[in-house]
């Protein structure tokens, strides 16, 4: 909690224009949910000292008082599926205490991509993910929730929020399918259609071996491509596409982690399954994607 403390002078710096609140409850259910999803982002094992963590916060704050905008939306990013991992250690009561301080950093590691200037569709779900702890931990009696709400929605992300839940476009808070890469592609297979009525615009994880990592550019950006085996062909004369789930990694914490992996490596990827975005309708493609 002293973090926060520290931060909300910070913070306010950093705004521009007012919004008004999301209205709306989250229930417990919710919150936990979002927090395994911020647990599941980190790969290494959490070290969950008490003293360890009120340092890294400690640097998130002199990253944001340094106007090191970048550097502090990664950081945060980080440290709050390090909270996520140790709180979901803690008993239930501790939930909205947990809650609070994962919100916390979600919603300074958005606000910091805003005045980086990288407003994407992932600063915008960290967002989203912010507001529904803080929400749940305002509910359950923290006192420092309904501030940190107000300077997440004053950064602007209240409409950002609002449009994203609305547009048919949303972005996903939550896993919609989580399987082997070779189930995930036995079921496009099994039926395509029925798979993007029921999956598009949701989050998608799959589990399984790398076939290649690529260099590929991504709205002029440069990223990487990660492929995990989907079902085994059939021969070699069979080119479907089948065989294969691609991955498309563009956030500087996912590009990290796609230089440590390597060819026939167990990994999960997570991302968003968007086929407008893709002209080939025989594959499947997550877009955002994170590697776990």
């Amino acid at each position: 909690m002293r973090s926060l403390c520290r931060l909300l002078p910070v913070i306010a710096l950093l705004l521009m224009a007012r919004f008004a609140f999301a209205a709306g409850s989250v229930s417990a259910d919710e919150a936990l949910n979002t927090l395994r999803l911020d647990a599941s982002r980190t790969n290494t094992t959490a070290y969950c000292n008490e003293r360890f963590l009120q340092g890294q916060a400690d640097s998130v704050n002199g990253a944001v008082q340094r106007a090191e905008f970048m550097n502090a939306q990664a950081a945060a990013l980080v440290l709050a599926g390090t909270l996520a991992k140790c709180g979901l250690k803690e008993n239930s009561a501790a939930l909205p205490q947990v809650s609070q301080r994962v919100g916390e950093m979600l919603a300074l590691s958005a606000i910091s991509a805003s005045r980086a200037g990288v407003l994407t569709t992932e600063a915008v779900a960290t967002a989203k993910r912010a507001e529904v702890l803080l929400i749940f931990a305002d509910q359950n009696g923290s006192p420092y929730a309904a501030k940190m709400l107000r300077l997440l929605h004053e950064g602007g992300f209240g409409e950002q929020v609002k449009a994203a839940d609305t547009n048919a476009g949303a972005v996903p808070t939550s896993v919609a399918l989580k399987a082997t890469s070779k189930a995930v592609a036995e079921k496009f297979a099994a039926n395509g259609f029925a798979f993007k009525q029921q999956y598009s615009g949701k989050f998608i994880e799959a589990t399984g071996p790398v076939r290649g990592i690529f260099e590929s550019k991504i709205g002029g950006k440069t990223g990487a491509l990660v492929i995990l085996t989907g079902i085994p062909r059939a021969s070699v004369d069979d080119v479907s596409l089948r065989d294969e789930l691609e991955c498309q990694v563009t956030s500087s914490d996912a590009l990290q982690r796609a230089v440590q992996i390597q060819a026939k490596q167990i990994v999960a990827i997570r991302g968003t399954y968007d086929p407008s975005k893709d002209p080939m309708i025989s594959r499947i493609v997550l877009h955002d994607c994170q590697i776990n």
